[in-house]
């Protein structure tokens, strides 16, 4: 599936854009289609990933859009985190966000 979303700085900061996988089902992130290594299809719950990624007790079928859309955001005000690991800034984003 790869990344659920991604930041584009631009140029200088023109054409700066956010860009949602659209492999993704966002409007039920717990029924969202992926193909495993032997290219058998599968469901991955991208909402239960996303709680236990957080420490969530629960969360809204949206929020984790909406968690992704803020974590890009992040980045156009310098926030970076280490490639494939965006954890530790979705709980920083969770914790003063959502709560």
């Amino acid at each position: 599936m790869g990344s659920v979303a991604r930041y584009n700085p631009g140029f200088l900061g023109i054409g700066r854009s956010i860009g949602f996988n659209g492999a993704v089902n966002w409007a039920d992130p717990t029924q969202t289609m992926i193909r495993d290594q032997n290219g058998n299809l599968g469901t991955y719950d991208l909402l239960s990933a996303k709680m236990l990624q957080v420490g969530a007790t629960s969360m809204s079928a949206e929020q984790p859009m909406d968690l992704t859309l803020l974590r890009e955001l992040a980045h156009s005000f310098g926030v970076d985190h280490p490639a494939g690991d965006s954890g530790a800034e979705d709980t920083t984003i969770w914790k003063n966000c959502f709560k």
